[in-house]
């Protein structure tokens, strides 16, 4: 199995026809100037953990919204006044309603989710909602501050969900037989000594 780690590298090497040794590397790829959307961070709802805990996830997915490309963000802040009021009251489970609550900011999209804590990693459940009310996507994932890569994770997280072409990269695989079919996912992709494969998504591959 070969796995392309996000924001980072991997490496396996093995003689045969199934093992190689290759360098896997995410590269956010650029992508055609389009008019940005606007989006707003609704304030992450806490499972369990305490308000400095949720505020310090919350400025992580702050940073990583930041370089998601094609995007411009609104501050939380502005939301949290409206989601305050009345009939916005437990917002955060209904669609419609955070679609009404990002439209009355001139939000595009609303980023809302849900932060837990377990083993001191920060399990975090977050969906994009349009302004339209149609749910544009979810993503799950673990951020652990005790851990390397903790920046990556979470970006890794942002563009899953709001830019997932984006989210690739590339292998150079160099193959030590002779005149080889290289395969990835049961597909062939190329030839021995090497190929160099493009717009591969991230994650665990055959």
């Amino acid at each position: 199995m070969w796995t392309l780690a996000a924001f980072g590298k991997t490496s396996r090497a093995g003689r045969g026809h199934s093992v190689f040794p290759m360098l896997a590397a995410l590269l956010l790829l650029p992508a055609p100037a389009r008019a940005k959307k606007v989006g707003v961070i609704a304030p992450l709802n806490p499972l369990g953990i305490s308000g400095a805990n949720t505020s310090k996830v919350q400025r992580w997915i702050a940073a990583a919204a930041s370089s998601v490309p094609r995007h411009r963000w609104l501050g939380t802040a502005r939301l949290a006044r409206v989601l305050r009021k009345p009939k916005f009251i437990d917002c955060q489970a209904r669609v419609d309603c955070l679609a009404a609550a990002g439209r009355s900011v001139g939000a595009d999209l609303v980023l809302a989710g849900d932060v837990g804590s377990l083993g001191g990693a920060f399990m975090i459940y977050l969906r994009a909602v349009s302004s339209s009310g149609e749910t544009l996507g979810t993503v799950s994932g673990v951020a652990d501050p005790g851990r390397p890569g903790l920046r990556q994770a979470v970006r890794g997280l942002l563009f899953q969900l709001l830019a997932p072409r984006a989210y690739s990269g590339e292998l150079d695989v160099k193959v030590d037989v002779p005149n080889a079919w290289i395969y990835l996912d049961g597909r062939r992709v190329g030839r021995s000594p090497r190929a160099r494969l493009k717009r591969v998504k991230v994650g665990t591959h055959a």
